[in-house]
């Protein structure tokens, strides 16, 4: 799911910047120009954020269920050893 919203979040960054492309033409002098390019600047940093902290997140979520996995084999195979069958073959 992290990886799906990186790959989301790199794809709306590059959408942003073409719908931004000669958006301010012909307003030179006027502040709405210039205010423009601040709140694309604010989201760009937004979007850019959230898509590095997706890019850590998968590889830490995908090592935990790695880990997990493997901790409830670990698990399964200790209860099948403590299990009262098992007890009675070591007899």
């Amino acid at each position: 799911m992290a990886d799906q919203l990186h790959t989301k979040t790199k794809t709306s960054l590059t959408d942003l910047n073409l719908a931004h492309e000669g958006l301010t033409w012909g307003l030179e002098g006027f502040t709405i120009g210039a205010t423009l390019a601040e709140v694309r600047r604010g989201w760009e940093k937004r979007l850019r954020s959230v898509r590095d902290e997706c890019a850590r997140l998968d590889g830490v979520l995908k090592s935990v269920g790695k880990d997990f996995g493997e901790i409830e084999v670990d698990i399964r195979r200790s209860f099948r050893n403590t299990s009262p069958d098992a007890r009675q073959k070591d007899r």
